[in-house]
């Protein structure tokens, strides 16, 4: 059987770009899955809002807390990534570094030029801090339990904040820095 010929047949930047972001908003999907399971009907910064007041008004210990409050941090920043980079077009481009734009509300093109290893973390991020907030959320669910010895989230490390996507306004040359204007 012949193999099938490649897909797709048009330009789409280099290879892994494509799969880089595939790879980001699926991870995003499974991160934001934890914050929907909270407040199933909100939006992203609603959510964030909510949460933090709820978190203020708790008796949770400190560090439990400030382990939140720094993945609700991360979770920010991680779906500001994503929504940047599932609204983003990419100049089509064979080749490292990779040029996405996009259009703002006011329909002002932001642009960021990035490389594959770049996008890569964005998706990687997303995956550590899905499992952070996954064990996060079991431990602090056990802590009113008999097992709650098991994982206290004290015993959780937290992890780097994730690198927000920097887009700005205006053109940018393919090494990233600002075009004269």
């Amino acid at each position: 059987m012949a193999d099938p010929p490649p897909w797709p047949s048009y330009p789409i930047g280099p290879p892994g770009a494509a799969l880089a972001i595939g790879v980001a908003s699926v991870n995003t999907g499974v991160t934001n899955e934890e914050a929907w399971r909270l407040l199933p009907t909100l939006r992203n910064p609603e959510r964030i809002r909510r949460i933090r007041k709820a978190l203020r008004e708790c008796d949770w210990p400190p560090d439990t807390k400030d382990r939140v409050n720094h993945f609700i941090d991360a979770f920010k920043i991680l779906t500001d990534n994503r929504n940047l980079l599932d609204h983003s077009n990419v100049f089509e481009l064979d080749e490292e570094p990779i040029s996405l734009f996009k259009y703002n509300p006011e329909g002002k093109t932001l642009h960021i030029v990035v490389t594959v290893a770049e996008l890569r973390q964005v998706a990687d991020d997303m995956k550590t801090y899905h499992d952070y907030g996954s064990m996060l959320a079991n431990s602090i669910n056990l802590q009113n339990t008999a097992a709650r010895s098991l994982l206290t989230p004290t015993s959780l490390k937290k992890q780097p904040l994730p690198k927000k996507l920097d887009y700005v306004f205006g053109p940018l040359s393919i090494r990233g820095s600002r075009a004269p204007d």
